[in-house]
């Protein structure tokens, strides 16, 4: 089989048993892990009797260049945000997105003012935002813990990919932050940040 079009392991098991990359993903898995935790991301508690737990799983993705070989292997925690309760475990989704036309339409202000045109991604970009609720989530598969027949489930302080909320949160957030550096929000296009001071234009 051709390396790079290797399928992506659908269960922790089958990527950490895989006969190949089973070390590299190995390896991913420990990364998110370790990430999720330096965030602060959770706190492990006793299961709560009165609350849904929301569960959790691994995803895997084969991350490719531009000739569609594989240059890293991707894994993320994601959270089962279709078993939240809406009213319990969160309120408001909505986050807007730039779209098409507006991507479009900076592309042409660039090219007619000749301004130089970047793009950036926030690494763990949702665990930078803090939930207003209280969540709580089965621990991930391969790192459970609980001595002597605990049942212990974590109670979430930040929006885990998955959670419907989370998008909310962490644009609400980079609003604040971009605010307070000086750009402001376009009212006729709410994904759009300008700063006159230093005419940067951001789009998100």
């Amino acid at each position: 089989m051709d390396p790079d079009n290797e399928p992506e392991p659908q269960t922790y098991d089958e990527a950490v048993s895989h006969p190949t990359y089973g070390k590299q993903w190995e390896k991913s898995i420990q990364e998110e892990y370790d990430s999720i935790i330096k965030n602060n991301t959770w706190t492990l508690v006793p299961r709560p009797k009165d609350r849904r737990v929301v569960s959790c799983k691994w995803v895997f993705k084969n991350k490719k260049d531009e000739f569609g070989r594989i240059t890293h292997l991707k894994s993320r925690l994601v959270a089962r945000g279709f078993t939240q309760v809406y009213g319990v475990d969160y309120m408001d989704t909505f986050a807007p997105v730039a779209k098409l036309a507006t991507i479009r339409a900076l592309f042409a202000i660039a090219a007619v003012e000749d301004l130089e045109i970047d793009q950036m991604d926030v690494v763990a970009a949702f665990l930078a935002s803090d939930l207003d609720e209280y969540l709580f989530m089965e621990q991930p598969e391969g790192f459970e813990q609980g001595k002597d027949g605990e049942d212990l489930v974590c109670l979430v302080q930040k929006s885990l990919y998955g959670f419907k909320q989370s998008a909310r949160l962490w644009n609400q957030k980079l609003r604040r932050f971009l605010k307070k550096i000086g750009f402001y929000q376009l009212h006729s296009n709410h994904c759009v940040y300008i700063n006159k001071d230093t005419g940067v234009i951001l789009a998100m």
